[in-house]
């Protein structure tokens, strides 16, 4: 007779730096939906308040998805703001095992994963798992880098060519200054000799 085994899921936050560094903290899904980051005690995963000071009172939180193996990680209005895999979290946004959060550029960093983790070997494998509106596939993650990418190089190109309009701007008013001010010279030269 086979048994019927209940696997259970659990989040595993890796502690990389701040005062948790090289802690493991282990939460049950079925306990938790969501985990909740800060320096205050209603916080899952709590920072000292004393030497994280990146760390906002309630700073973030990844939340559980519907979908299996679905997690989102979101910023709550924190100070020193939110980061995955070094890019800054505007928004909600899906979260995988192995990602990397940071709170605050400089604050306390760890990896998100999740025990255990799905057996995957290849990319045939992956199971097909329906994605949420804010999810992105795998074929499009190429094309969404390379459009960040270009969105940087024509911003970059943006900044350049306003601070030259500006440069040709103030020349044009330091010349026109300098016509008013020879006008006026001028002007006060013929009355001075009446």
């Amino acid at each position: 007779m086979k048994k019927n085994k209940k696997i259970t899921n659990f989040y595993v936050i890796k502690h990389l730096s701040g005062s948790k560094a090289n802690l493991h903290e282990i939460f049950d899904f079925g306990k938790y939906r969501e985990l909740t980051f800060g320096r205050v005690e209603n916080n899952l995963v709590r920072f000292d308040p004393e030497k994280d000071l990146m760390v906002s009172r309630h700073h973030a939180k990844i939340t559980k998805s519907d979908y299996p193996l679905e997690f989102y990680l979101e910023d709550l209005g924190s100070l020193n703001g939110l980061y995955l895999n070094d890019e800054k979290v505007e928004s909600r946004i899906l979260i995988t095992a192995g990602d990397r959060v940071k709170l605050g550029l400089k604050g306390p960093e760890f990896v998100f994963d999740i025990d255990p983790r799905p057996k995957i070997t290849t990319a045939k494998q992956v199971p097909k798992v329906k994605l949420s509106k804010h999810a992105i596939e795998p074929d499009a993650a190429l094309e969404v880098h390379s459009r960040k990418k270009e969105k940087e190089d024509n911003r970059n190109q943006l900044q350049e060519s306003a601070v030259f309009t500006e440069r040709e701007r103030s020349a044009g008013v330091l010349i026109a200054a300098a016509i008013v001010t020879l006008i006026v010279l001028t002007v006060l030269s013929f009355t001075s000799r009446d």
